[in-house]
């Protein structure tokens, strides 16, 4: 231990490549999740306000069902490699940033799956008239914004443990 911190120089060539995979990758998807979540709350919300039966295709279905295709697979692995931060980490300091990419994670694939992706299938099927699509899409941002902001913590947790392990290997 230095400086009240437990160091990694004891750990496997094995164990530090699969921490640095695990730290890269949870890091890339955070990056990625996040930039397109400020994106949509940003740039596509205003547009969405005007969306009609006639554009929520174009507009809506096709961008939301083509992130949906790639995160469904991307983010569970994030959530995987962010596990194995918190079980390589666990011993020292660095667990807590982990720890709080963990859930942002998690957190941002719950709202997904058993909030918005129930209304994704409700606009994807097709509604009937622009009154049951304007409350749809209202709901759908507003619940998004749970997502955008689980995107940002794991982000800023993510953001927090490499500031840190920088700041363990200077001191």
């Amino acid at each position: 231990m230095e400086n009240g911190m437990i160091t990694h120089k004891n750990r496997s060539p094995l164990k530090k490549i699969l921490l640095h995979i695990s730290s890269i990758y949870t890091f890339f998807i955070a990056s990625w999740h996040m930039g397109l979540m400020i994106s949509v709350l940003l740039l596509w919300y205003p547009s969405w306000s005007g969306l009609t039966i006639d554009t929520v295709k174009t507009n809506f279905d096709i961008p939301a069902q083509t992130a949906t295709n790639l995160f469904v697979i991307m983010v569970p692995i994030a959530i995987t490699t962010a596990f194995i931060l918190v079980i390589g980490e666990w011993k020292n300091i660095l667990r807590w940033p982990a720890i709080v990419a963990f859930i942002g994670l998690t957190g941002a694939s719950i709202v997904a799956k058993y909030f918005l992706f129930p209304i994704n299938d409700i606009i994807y099927a097709g509604v009937k008239d622009q009154n049951e699509l304007t409350p749809l899409l209202i709901k759908w941002m507003a619940l998004n914004n749970w997502r955008v902001f689980f995107s940002a913590l794991t982000w800023v947790a993510m953001m927090t443990y490499y500031t840190m392990k920088c700041e363990m290997k200077t001191a």
